[in-house]
């Protein structure tokens, strides 16, 4: 297997990718950049928007537009320059922010938070603690922690099944599968362990979803936060879009409501 640049983008921290199935195109953030990016795979159009904060990740909504996240609030978007609040996670904690944020089975926006690990100019700044959680928010904008654990960076959210739900810690460099209570959303059991691992011509792969007409191909987002001039001189993929088929078709986004 080979992954293909599809889209240069040098993204900052581009993170949080989406397949919109109702209109072909792949949806994207770049934190650090405060930017969403929309492509056409088919065509290769792109579409760009500024957002007024640090976006941190996002998902679909069933009435078409989009959810968004920022350092602390959940808004609700339909692509335009207007940012609709529908929630605030962890408003009494200034030094974290929300990470991770996907639309689980339930129609809910589960999200994760972190030490925030950049500064306001968007220069890095070291993580001391496991200071991250998960959480979950509604429609109806309510909020609520789904486990006790704590994370040092909060990423992914894979659901296998309606049981079960595989989440990871970055800075642990560790994979976890928790059993999921049907009753009210809450994590158990944790325990994780690898299937496969696919090599990729960048050095920060963030995140990744199933896309195309038959959800066969994967498309993988990068970063180059920190990387030097001279490293992304001579590694100029770094940042980009990458696409690769791993032999098995995967699922359709899930929207939010």
């Amino acid at each position: 297997m080979t992954a293909e640049l599809i889209f240069s983008g040098e993204n900052v921290v581009g993170e949080s990718v989406v397949w919109d199935d109702r209109r072909k195109r792949l949806l994207w953030i770049d934190i650090i950049g405060k930017s969403i990016h929309a492509l056409v795979p088919a065509t290769g159009d792109h579409q760009h928007w500024d957002t007024p904060d640090f976006v941190t990740s996002m998902g679909l909504r069933k009435d078409g537009g989009a959810i968004v996240a920022f350092t602390k609030k959940v808004c609700l978007w339909d692509y335009d320059d207007n940012f609709h609040p529908l929630a605030t996670i962890e408003a009494d904690l200034p030094n974290n922010r929300l990470n991770e944020g996907i639309v689980g089975p339930d129609g809910a926006f589960w999200l994760g938070t972190m030490q925030n690990n950049f500064a306001a100019d968007g220069s890095p700044m070291e993580i001391t603690e496991l200071a991250g959680r998960l959480y979950r928010c509604t429609a109806e904008g309510a909020v609520e922690a789904i486990s006790n654990d704590r994370f040092g960076i909060t990423n992914t959210f894979v659901w296998p099944n309606d049981k079960q739900l595989i989440t990871a810690d970055t800075r642990k460099n560790e994979i976890y599968c928790y059993d999921m209570c049907s009753a009210n959303g809450h994590l158990t059991d944790r325990r994780g362990n690898i299937d496969r691992v696919v090599e990729l011509p960048c050095t920060w792969p963030t995140s990744c979803a199933f896309g195309g007409e038959d959800l066969s191909t994967l498309y993988i987002t990068s970063a180059r936060f920190t990387m030097d001039p001279d490293y992304l001189s001579t590694n100029p993929q770094e940042g980009g879009l990458f696409a690769i088929n791993p032999g098995v078709p995967g699922l359709q986004s899930r929207r939010f409501g």
